[in-house]
């Protein structure tokens, strides 16, 4: 009990310290060879997909604490083949930019937090 309970720590300094600085120096340094516009875009969702997946971490933690390690892998390996999915459609069929590896990181999260919980 007392892991899961600290477990809610890296969830709440990535929510209201971490997230929002990184986010900010992020779309304020930009990239260059992309647009600011574009790459507020991802920075944003990259930062929201960590949050997805931040807060899977209590549940991964008690599937830890319980040895219950056939579902990490179950559910790691759900998570890692949509991700390479998405990427490679986004990629190869639809010809996307930087914006399909944020998709790709909140599909990856997405199905983490589902899975763990």
């Amino acid at each position: 009990a007392a892991m899961v309970l600290l477990s809610w720590i890296p969830v709440l300094l990535a929510g209201f310290v971490i997230g929002p600085v990184s986010v900010g120096v992020l779309t304020y340094f930009g990239y260059e060879g992309v647009s600011s516009d574009d790459f507020n875009s991802v920075a944003i969702w990259f930062a929201i997909a960590s949050g997805i997946e931040l807060l899977a971490e209590p549940a991964f933690n008690v599937i830890l604490a319980y040895s219950r390690l056939y579902v990490k892998a179950g559910v790691e390996a759900v998570g890692v083949s949509l991700k390479g999915i998405v990427i490679y459609a986004g990629v190869v069929w639809l010809g996307a930019g930087p914006e399909i590896y944020a998709l790709a990181q909140l599909v990856y999260s997405g199905a983490i937090l589902a899975g763990y919980y």
